[in-house]
């Protein structure tokens, strides 16, 4: 297990690398201003590509136990480097979750994605789709 995570931390790391000089993701988050009279607006932006947090983490576990941070960190670092090689970030809350896998096996053979960088993917985007907001 710990070869597949330094396999996988390693190759994170190249997408990086070799992505320096491209265009970058710039979907940011917002940080949202509470008053007493005001409650807090939620801080995820509107296409739904932010870092996973514990209640992203508790969110997907309901439905993918065994889900770890550590997987949904490196989906989302794989989902904002590896995917925007080729296009822009696409919005996740855009697509269904019915429609996610087919569009992460098209996607992942033509990223070259081992099953394991696809898995995370997928359960990042699961994870954020599993706290959308309806």
């Amino acid at each position: 297990m710990h070869i597949v995570k330094t396999a996988v931390t390693a190759t994170i790391i190249l997408a990086i690398a070799s992505c320096s000089g491209l265009k970058k993701n710039t979907s940011t988050t917002t940080t949202a201003k509470t008053t007493k009279d005001q409650p807090a607006k939620s801080s995820h932006p509107k296409d739904g590509i932010y870092a996973p947090g514990n209640e992203e983490l508790a969110a997907v576990q309901t439905k993918y136990s065994g889900t770890s941070m550590q997987t949904l960190n490196d989906g989302y670092a794989l989902y904002t480097s590896v995917c925007t090689n080729c296009h822009a970030a696409k919005n996740i809350y855009r697509e269904s979750e019915q429609a996610w896998p087919g569009i992460l096996d098209a996607m992942a053979q033509k990223a070259s994605l081992t099953a394991v960088q696809k898995d995370a993917v997928f359960r990042y985007v699961m994870s954020i789709k599993a706290v959308q907001k309806k």
